[in-house]
């Protein structure tokens, strides 16, 4: 049995992860980024890091804002595998992106990813995965740093939803995000993988699933400020990896969860 650490602190994606590994019998503990000095990190076998400097997201890339770098520099010498929670910022926007697609961040989050995931491959070798993740999406409200998915739940919450008509995205529920990262766990997986649903949608289809009342208020616009252009994964590589598939139905039943929650 794998022994886990996740570091972070209520973060979204760690919260779900803790629970869903408890539910498999899986040794996991949750370790706050400031912590991880006091911590004794040779009592298990791998890391994910959940956590980030939020000046990561908004400024130009420092190694001190880099955690996955600090964390990578202090457990170098353990017998540890290091997983990195990356992005598909990472590649020019487009459809189908593979895992050699070619990588132009156009974002500063998406610039100082690829930085981070050289550094740190640097530092750890082949005792590195990096997930390259798509859109996650599950039921959260954000209020410093926004997802798709925060700012559409608040704008269903509060009747008034402003939608990009023209951009489709690659979108996994947190749900499968789970169970993909346990499977690709189990494989004993080293190195980079693109981690989605390899289904795109529109953002109206999106919305449209989870407005369950059919109240709010929509004004579609084109080229919304700050977009990231249309993509989607080619997920034959990950499939293989973990034996697993997710399908569209399987999305449109989690955004229905959603639009009951909310």
């Amino acid at each position: 049995m794998k022994r886990i650490i996740l570091i972070g602190n209520k973060s979204f994606i760690q919260q779900n992860l803790f629970t869903y590994f408890k539910s498999n019998n899986m040794k996991v503990f949750k370790v706050k980024f400031d912590k991880i000095k006091q911590f004794k990190f040779f009592d298990f076998d791998l890391i994910i890091n959940c956590s980030n400097n939020k000046n990561f997201f908004k400024k130009k890339y420092e190694k001190k804002n880099d955690r996955n770098l600090i964390i990578a520099n202090y457990i170098k010498k353990l017998d540890l595998t290091f997983f990195i929670l990356s992005t598909r910022m990472v590649y020019k926007p487009k459809f189908r992106i593979k895992e050699n697609s070619k990588l132009l961040p156009i974002n500063i989050y998406g610039k100082n990813s690829l930085l981070s995931e050289i550094n740190c491959k640097k530092i750890l070798g082949d005792k590195l995965v990096i997930l390259r993740l798509s859109n996650i999406i599950g039921y959260e409200v954000r209020k410093k740093r926004q997802s798709m998915m925060s700012m559409l739940i608040t704008g269903i919450k509060k009747n008034n939803v402003i939608l990009d008509n023209n951009y489709k995205k690659d979108i996994l529920p947190i749900k499968y995000l789970c169970i993909m990262i346990l499977k690709i766990i189990q494989s004993n997986y080293k190195g980079i993988i693109n981690v989605g649903s390899g289904i795109s949608l529109k953002l109206i289809e999106i919305f449209k699933h989870i407005d369950l009342n059919k109240k709010s208020k929509v004004i579609l616009k084109e080229n919304i400020q700050n977009h990231d252009d249309n993509f989607s994964y080619e997920t034959k590589k990950l499939e293989n990896i973990i034996r697993f598939r997710i399908t569209k139905k399987n999305i449109l039943e989690e955004l229905k969860k959603i639009g009951k929650k909310i």
